[in-house]
């Protein structure tokens, strides 16, 4: 598994100017008495999302293409794993998901995070398999804050009056519950293409980026996807050597 590492990941959870563009609800050292163990469950589905804002609606363009090659949710929670090995107050273990209709739950309304009952399901799973805490990733929606953008990952770029800015994106809400009570200890939002310059080209389609810039795009998202996630982490109090 940890050969997935993020390269300088443990460079990133000690930086702070990252932190910009979260919005979080906090959780003390003492939420996390008697937790043991914590379950991940991570949805950021298989799509990039390319969105390309011009000066006018006239110029604006995006496509989406499925990257299940990515192994995107699969890649978050291995990561997730590993950093709570590293640095963890409690080792962590992805959620068993094989006996759950995963479709099905993600069909129902408010599903994930917003449906007391896919969430009533998952921790019903976290608690059968032994876990005392659950952490749920889940892409998120544009909102008012990032009217523009598509639920989970990708590129985005602006151009309006000869000045470009661009970024690899992540969107999502990361959340952690206590198994025992159901009580959701903390939330956050993570906010897309904070502090963003132009790198990636915009192209027309998906096969029209090389192989090699397919590539920078997978590394440039999951290190977006980690980047957030790593400092939502942070915030949750869930690093054994973060400050109370």
């Amino acid at each position: 598994m940890g050969k997935y590492l993020v390269p300088g990941l443990l460079t990133l959870l000690a930086s702070s100017s990252a932190a910009a563009g979260l919005f979080t609800h906090g959780v003390s050292v003492q939420d996390l008495d008697g937790i043991h163990r914590m379950a991940v469950h991570v949805r950021m589905g298989d799509t990039f999302h390319a969105i390309f804002i011009g000066t006018t609606v006239f110029n604006n363009k995006a496509f989406d293409a499925p990257v299940p090659q990515w192994a995107m949710d699969h890649y978050v929670s291995d990561q997730v794993v590993q950093i709570m090995k590293l640095r963890g107050r409690f080792p962590a273990e992805p959620l068993a998901v094989a006996d759950l209709d995963l479709p099905a739950l993600y069909q129902k309304s408010g599903a994930i995070l917003a449906s007391k009952e896919v969430v009533g399901t998952l921790l019903a799973q976290a608690r059968q398999q032994g876990a005392d805490a659950l952490l749920v990733v889940e892409m998120a929606p544009a909102s008012e804050n990032a009217p523009f953008y598509k639920a989970g990952f990708g590129l985005m770029r602006r151009s309006a009056f000869g000045l470009t800015t661009g970024c690899a994106y992540a969107q999502f809400t990361v959340a952690l519950f206590r198994v025992d009570s159901g009580k959701r200890l903390a939330g956050q939002w993570a906010q897309p293409c904070v502090n963003a310059a132009e790198k990636f080209t915009q192209k027309a389609s998906w096969d029209q980026y090389s192989a090699e810039e397919q590539a920078a795009l997978e590394a440039a998202d999951k290190h977006e996807v980690m980047g957030k996630l790593t400092l939502a982490m942070q915030d949750f109090k869930l690093m054994k050597d973060m400050p109370p």
